[in-house]
C-alpha cells in the first residue's frame, strides 16, 4: 500500500468513537424514557426476555454487515450492554454515569 493510499484512508479517532457512543446512548435513554418524538417510537424493538433476565433488550434485525452499520442496530446493541440501574436513572445522572460506563468498556 503506497503512502498515498494510506494518508487517504480514513480512520475515527477513539474520542469521535467515544463521542459517537456517549451521543447514541443518550438517544437510546431518551427513547427508554418516551422523551424523544412520535417518529421515533418505532426505531428499536423491544423484546421481553423475562425468563432469562428481569429486563427487557432491544433489537434491530439486520442481514448484513452493512445493516451492523445503523444506528438503530448499534443502539440496540450498546443498550444492552447498559446496566439496568443506569437505564432507569434520569437524563442528567444517565450522562455523568454513561461516561464511566464507556471507559469502562
Amino acid at each position: 500500500m503506497s503512502h498515498n493510499s494510506i494518508k487517504n484512508f480514513k480512520t475515527l479517532k477513539l474520542s469521535d468513537i467515544y463521542q459517537f457512543q456517549f451521543q447514541l446512548e443518550k438517544f437510546r435513554h431518551k427513547f427508554h424514557h418516551r422523551k424523544l418524538p412520535e417518529i421515533y417510537n418505532e426505531f428499536f424493538q423491544e423484546i421481553s426476555v423475562h425468563l432469562i433476565k428481569p429486563e427487557n433488550y432491544f433489537i434491530h434485525q439486520v442481514s448484513s454487515n452493512a445493516g451492523k452499520k445503523l444506528i438503530s442496530y448499534r443502539g440496540a446493541s450498546l443498550w444492552n450492554k447498559v446496566e439496568q440501574n443506569l437505564k432507569a436513572v434520569l437524563f442528567s445522572t444517565f450522562c455523568n454515569q454513561l461516561q464511566e460506563f464507556l471507559f469502562s468498556q
